[in-house]
């Protein structure tokens, strides 16, 4: 009987003990209920280059810079490193790239805390490339035409540049097969109209009609370009209605999409005509969704193009990506200093991944991963950004997921 309250008391202060130790060094025994220790909750290919964010309290500031890198499994410390302390003085960052051996870790400061634990491995990017695909298919998400269309635009993207499975295809099909069905609802919102519903479903049905006829279905195919054909006569007769900027961007997109597929030479005129009429107006807007896209369809199509507007086009693409890659470098808190739109997010990445793909370099691909690794939640909630809701842009992060990794794999 002594001896079990003996025993007792001995587990009481050593739990005391521990619990102080805790409370001094603010290290949540539950880590990161509230992480003041941040970092991509999904993980790290080997190769990537790995940053992670302290939240320091004011009274912190004097305290340790080290920081370390725990083995999950053997609890034993593989990596000790020294934060970086911003201007603003309360978020520091750490890189810890020398740690690339597959397994599991978390990271520990005294007086700040300890992250939640994560994952370097191989395999992290097909983790994340499921989140991003469950949520794209989640179905009470994004049901409006405008988002359906995104969803396909994007994963028709995708087959073009790095292939696509029988899931991603069977994905296609269903958003196709919503648009045409009028499954998908109107859009009637302070960012998009009926006007942004069918010139997007336009581009989004002629390049699937693309993907279709290069695998032989050429009779299905060939309903979804009558399709999008029909959708063009809409929206010429809603844009010359009213002559204005935002309308000669999406006759911009619809021209371009089906010109790309077609070759068909009135396309191509009314390309030259509108981006003639757009440069006079002062009407082109690189960060301009319906201008991008139009632009870079046109840049990708196999049939005649000029010369001269192609340079134009690419400096500008070119432009916008230099401006998001400055103000990376120039603050390397950048990615995790202020809240970001993530349809403005997904934008920059898809443009720096373009140019990236042009202009093969390091700078972009670190750009991209740090993008990435904050919209996983290297952010200041710590929280995931990957499960809210945001439109049919999704698709983005999946095309640079994909681009990521074959970057990492030396492809």
């Amino acid at each position: 009987m002594k001896k079990t309250i003996l025993f007792s008391v001995i587990l009481f202060f050593i739990a005391g003990a521990f619990s102080l130790y805790l409370n001094k060094y603010n290290i949540s025994a539950d880590a990161g209920k509230n992480p003041t220790v941040l970092i991509d909750r999904e993980g790290y290919l080997p190769g990537e280059e790995k940053k992670c964010f302290f939240l320091r309290d004011e009274a912190d500031k004097n305290e340790s810079d080290v920081f370390y890198v725990v083995d999950k499994k053997t609890r034993k410390t593989v990596f000790t490193g020294t934060m970086t302390s911003s201007s603003e003085g309360n978020v520091c960052m750490g890189r810890f790239s020398d740690v690339k051996t597959e397994g599991e870790y978390y990271i520990e400061a005294p007086f700040i805390g300890r992250s939640y634990a994560f994952r370097i491995g191989k395999d992290v990017s097909l983790i994340k490339q499921k989140i991003i695909f469950d949520n794209m298919k989640d179905p009470g998400r994004d049901g409006t035409i405008y988002d359906t269309a995104k969803k396909l635009l994007w994963l028709c993207r995708i087959e073009e540049s790095y292939g696509a499975d029988s899931e991603i295809k069977a994905f296609q099909d269903e958003l196709a097969d919503r648009l045409v069905n009028g499954e998908a609802t109107i859009s009637y919102n302070d960012i998009t109209d009926a006007k942004d519903d069918i010139t997007f479903r336009l581009a989004a049905e002629v390049s699937y009609y693309g993907l279709l006829s290069k695998r032989g279905q050429e009779e299905k195919a060939a309903a979804y370009l009558k399709d999008a054909q029909r959708l063009y006569g809409e929206i010429s007769d809603i844009t010359s209605r009213r002559e204005s900027m935002e309308n000669d961007r999406l006759m911009f997109l619809a021209s371009a999409s089906l010109y790309k597929e077609t070759g068909e030479e009135k396309y191509h005129e009314k390309i030259l005509e509108l981006y003639e009429k757009m440069k006079d107006e002062g009407a082109i807007k690189t960060d301009d969704d319906a201008y991008l896209s139009g632009a870079l369809m046109y840049l990708s199509t196999v049939h005649d193009t000029d010369i001269d507007i192609c340079g134009e086009m690419m400096e500008g693409i070119l432009s916008l990506a230099r401006a998001y890659c400055d103000n990376t470098y120039g603050s390397e808190f950048y990615i995790i200093g202020r809240d970001k739109d993530l349809n403005d997010m997904a934008d920059m990445l898809y443009i720096t991944c373009v140019i990236e793909q042009t202009v093969i370099s390091r700078e972009y691909v670190d750009i991209m991963s740090d993008t990435m690794h904050y919209y996983f939640g290297a952010n200041k909630t710590g929280s995931s950004l990957s499960g809210r809701e945001y439109g049919g842009n999704m698709g983005a992060f999946l095309y640079v997921i994909k681009e990521i990794e074959e970057r990492e794999a030396g492809q």
